[in-house]
């Protein structure tokens, strides 16, 4: 599964259906010229929810904050190519998967990646471990 929603509450519903089935799906999120992605597998994890175990939705954004919160369109083909790059590595029983979490900063011109370990105290992947 390719994630390009563009809030919690629906990525928290994917990644329970992708806990539930047994479905790797990645993430991919975007702000400003940010960009991240993280491919989660249902068995070993970890999910969305051990890397974010209480998302803040946004509330009630000022007209400044809003500003803020624009995306710059480049980050979003970026991040949808690294998805679908990952998406094809699944589909051909690649082992190069991208573990953890990428981050992108289309601005500075880096990539980073980060460790993301399996909470033993999530939510979500506990419970269907």
């Amino acid at each position: 599964m390719l994630d390009g929603t563009d809030n919690f509450a629906t990525r928290f519903a994917i990644n329970r259906v992708s806990l539930a089935r047994g479905v790797p799906w990645i993430y991919g999120g975007v702000l400003g010229a940010t960009g991240m992605i993280m491919t989660v597998f249902p068995q070993g994890g970890p999910c969305l929810r051990c890397l974010f175990p209480e998302a803040v939705e946004p509330g009630r954004a000022t007209e400044g904050e809003r500003a803020e919160r624009a995306v710059i369109n480049t980050v979003v083909t970026v991040v949808a190519s690294l998805q679908v790059t990952e998406a094809y590595k699944i589909l051909l029983d690649c082992p190069a998967h991208n573990r953890g979490l990428l981050i992108l900063d289309l601005w500075e011109g880096s990539l980073t990646r980060m460790a993301v370990e399996r909470d033993p105290a999530c939510t979500a992947c506990t419970v269907t471990a």
